[in-house]
């Protein structure tokens, strides 16, 4: 989702909306924008900011699961500029927590859907959850990039395994909106010298290559007591002196 559509925008308005001016669900590659910031000298000088909001169903994970790692994998696609004029930056990001966690459908009002959002808030307060740190290296623009997610997700997993509760995140360039820094944290500013951050990627669950959540997880063991009796409807086992486990 992007923050604003044709009306120019100042750094803190388009950071801190609650609401997107534009919603684009389909995969894109080139000059098109997936996630990232722009500046542009429209109006006088606008700012735009893209997230990509995404959530996965729980549901076939057993409940009582131990889950031992998780992953998002998204499959990059080519990033290009529109004009040579306009300087393209590869950029990094990170995930956030989502809030929307009962597959609504995709809707602008969701913008502000992370943990901890408030007006004026940046990545260092306290309620920010991150489900991965900065990614920002070895991006590939044609195959699927992973992105480890860390024991803030795996928790969030664990705890809504074989229910309804969907598992959403909310993907957002790191070194400028998570750190509400048009000057980016690293040094390099929002300009007419840097003028879009930004990488391209599939988003769309229904064509090809879509993000997958890869959860790596191992059952709950079954252990019946000794000496009890697991009865079905067409016969009976007795176990005596004895463990069952089902995997």
């Amino acid at each position: 989702m992007r923050s604003n559509g044709g009306t120019p925008f100042g750094w803190d308005t388009a950071h801190d909306l609650a609401t997107a001016g534009f919603i684009d669900d389909s995969n894109n590659s080139g000059t098109a924008f997936t996630l990232g910031c722009y500046f542009s000298g429209y109006g006088g000088g606008t700012y735009a900011i893209h997230r990509c909001f995404l959530d996965f169903d729980l549901s076939g994970i057993p409940v009582g699961s131990t889950i031992n790692s998780a992953k998002l994998k998204i499959y990059g696609a080519s990033s290009n500029s529109p004009h040579f004029s306009v300087t393209v930056v590869e950029s990094d990001f990170i995930i956030l927590k989502g809030t929307f966690t009962d597959g609504s459908s995709l809707a602008t009002s969701m913008f502000d859907e992370f943990e901890g959002f408030q007006a004026g808030w940046d990545g260092t307060d306290a309620g920010i959850i991150e489900y991965s740190g900065e990614e920002a290296s070895s991006w590939s623009t044609s195959g699927y990039n992973e992105i480890t997610l860390n024991s803030s997700a795996i928790t969030d997993i664990t705890s809504r395994a074989g229910g309804s509760t969907r598992l959403a995140m909310v993907l957002m360039n790191h070194d400028h909106d998570y750190h509400d820094n048009p000057d980016g944290e690293n040094g390099n500013e929002l300009s007419f010298t840097y003028d879009y951050y930004k990488i391209n990627f599939n988003m769309d669950p229904a064509q090809s290559n879509p993000p997958q959540l890869v959860v790596d997880y191992d059952e709950a063991a079954f252990e019946a007591e000794t000496n009890t009796k697991l009865k079905t409807t067409s016969a009976n086992l007795n176990i005596k002196s004895a463990n069952l486990t089902i995997k």
